[in-house]
């Protein structure tokens, strides 16, 4: 059964017609590996930065309701990283 993390990435793939593409394949694979029980918290860390990368690219230029919490991550992102 899938994680909360790999059907709600397979969702907005879908209904942004983008989860049959390369970008949208490899942030499936990547939301499958964040959950497996034999990463590392090092490995999830560095796991989840990629994925949040592939996730942004795969879904670029698609009209998606950002949840609240991710612009605010986002807008800390950009913040820290002096943008």
């Amino acid at each position: 059964m899938p994680s909360d993390l790999v059907s709600t990435t397979r969702r907005e793939l879908e209904s942004a017609g983008r989860l049959d593409t390369v970008l949208g394949q490899q942030a499936l694979i990547l939301a499958e590996r964040i959950d497996s029980p034999h990463e590392t918290a090092s490995g999830t860390a560095a796991l989840s930065k990629e994925f949040r990368a592939v996730r942004e690219a795969a879904l670029e230029g698609v009209g998606i309701a950002a949840n609240p919490l991710d612009e605010l991550r986002a807008r800390r992102e950009r913040k820290l990283a002096g943008g």
